[in-house]
């Protein structure tokens, strides 16, 4: 894996209807939207973040799909030149990343990353990247994927009381957050 280079992945289509009954990678969100993801999403995503992995680096990508009816079903992972260390991960190329969006011509439903060293949460940087997801989607999903404890979680941000706060903290980096359980949960 260059670490320097955006990929895209062409996922195959999930084998399950929108109206199915409930599989481990339905997300719910939102009231009734719903985030569908491929089963094999994962696989995908560490395998292209096995060199980052090996070197305790983090690697993110985006979840791309399409609404289709009231859920998304997510079709892409997009990986953008991207830079990283053991605790952060920093996307060089917007514009790069929006043309792949465009190209595939689908909408970013959310983001995943590694903690190659740590547990799967969302740290407070986490917290404000996925406040800006959420802010331009409502539905996006947050994955942080713990290579070392082999877990991975999936997240959302409240939508009164997490969303609330975290528009309201000024603060950047890495910083204590008090917004509770009840304003960041964890989606099973």
């Amino acid at each position: 894996g260059d670490n320097d280079t955006t990929h895209t992945t062409k996922q195959k289509k999930p084998k399950m209807k929108i109206d199915s009954k409930p599989e481990p990678t339905k997300l719910p969100k939102n009231d009734q939207t719903l985030v569908y993801l491929p089963v094999d999403t994962m696989r995908k995503f560490m395998k292209q973040a096995a060199e980052n992995t090996k070197n305790n680096r983090e690697t993110i990508a985006f979840v791309a799909g399409k609404k289709i009816g009231q859920h998304y079903r997510t079709s892409h992972l997009i990986f953008p030149k991207q830079t990283s260390t053991s605790d952060t991960c920093e996307v060089l190329d917007y514009p790069q990343l929006m043309d792949a969006i465009e190209k595939t011509q689908t909408v970013i439903v959310g983001w995943i990353h590694t903690h190659p060293s740590q547990t799967a949460f969302l740290s407070s940087v986490d917290m404000h990247t996925q406040f800006s997801f959420q802010k331009l989607l409502p539905e996006a999903v947050a994955i942080v994927h713990s290579p070392k404890f082999g877990t991975t979680k999936y997240f959302t941000i409240t939508p009164e009381s997490g969303m609330n706060k975290i528009e309201r903290c000024k603060r950047s980096g890495f910083h204590p957050h008090e917004i509770g359980r009840a304003s960041c949960r964890e989606r099973v």
